[in-house]
């Protein structure tokens, strides 16, 4: 019997009670992720700014935080290469880290959905198995995205330069509405992309395949149960904006602000990521026809 969205999402708020580990592999992605940002912030001072502010002869306590800024900002930009060569480097370490430990979330999704249970040996191997295979995926997806980009193209160029708006204000009028146009299908084009591509990375970790393959199993399940995914994708991004909404209403208080913004990440990563995850993964799973651990089991065995 195939299960619907009611039943999956019932079924995996019972695994994932079942599992709370499986909130390990995001935790793990947040410290490392930290680490990361810190160590290249260290960098950038240590190999960039520290040595252009002794060579200029920078007296930085008799500096406001503001004059730091700008001089930081003024360095930055004469090191413009460097700078450009680090963030590209951090971005591609970033993904590495985040396809690792995503990869190892879902395949722990995967063992608590079939077995009932799952351990951190599930994190690793399919981590191990998973990440590489993930982060080009990650790539390719990323430029598909930005090949959107040339629904934005034709508005930038019908606007023109400085020059046109004093010559010809008229062409400029239209081209800003022929770019809020372009920018507008661009922001559709993302929204159908999201949608098509919500189950790729499901596919790729529990059937341990490779990017294209990857892409086209996900693809081909989305198109055999489009209402039962777009149901998904409502409920993932309708958690998701409940949660800014609340962010916004606190966002008025300063206290309150500062608390929610706490626990907003807290819950973000033990609890609302980690059952995203484990619903997403039975969804796959049950719509590829596995066989899958269910409530009755657990009241079976306890």
């Amino acid at each position: 019997m195939v299960e619907g969205i009611q039943t999956i999402v019932t079924k995996g708020f019972n695994t994932w009670i079942k599992n709370i580990n499986i909130c390990i592999p995001f935790i793990l992605e947040t410290i490392t992720t930290l680490l990361l940002f810190f160590f290249s912030a260290l960098v950038l001072t240590v190999v960039f700014i520290a040595p252009s502010i002794t060579s200029q002869n920078i007296d930085t306590s008799n500096l406001s935080p503001e004059d730091i800024t700008a001089a930081v900002g003024s360095i930055a930009t004469s090191q413009i290469g460097a700078v450009l060569i680090l963030g590209i480097l951090f971005i591609i370490i970033y993904l590495l880290i985040h396809s690792y430990f995503r990869a190892g979330a879902i395949g722990m999704a995967k063992a608590a959905s079939e077995k009932g249970y799952t351990d951190l040996g599930d994190m690793f191997y399919a981590g191990k198995s998973n990440y590489m295979n993930l982060f080009l995926t990650k790539v390719l997806i990323y430029m598909l995205a930005l090949a959107g980009l040339i629904l934005v193209l034709p508005g930038i160029v019908a606007m023109g330069g400085f020059r046109s708006m004093i010559t010809d204000p008229q062409s400029v009028i239209a081209g800003s509405l022929l770019l809020v146009l372009g920018v507008s299908l661009w922001v559709l084009y993302l929204l159908v992309l999201n949608i098509i591509l919500i189950l790729v990375d499901y596919a790729l970790v529990a059937d341990n395949l490779d990017p294209i393959t990857g892409i086209e199993k996900g693809i081909l399940v989305f198109l055999t149960n489009k209402l039962t995914v777009f149901a998904a994708w409502i409920l993932v991004n309708g958690i998701t904006i409940f949660f800014i909404l609340i962010g916004q209403l606190a966002h008025g208080i300063d206290l309150i602000s500062q608390i929610w913004t706490f626990l907003d990440f807290i819950i973000g990563i033990i609890i609302i990521q980690p059952l995203l995850t484990v619903w997403l993964t039975r969804l796959y799973l049950a719509r590829t026809n596995r066989k899958l651990y269910s409530f009755e089991d657990y009241v079976v065995e306890h």
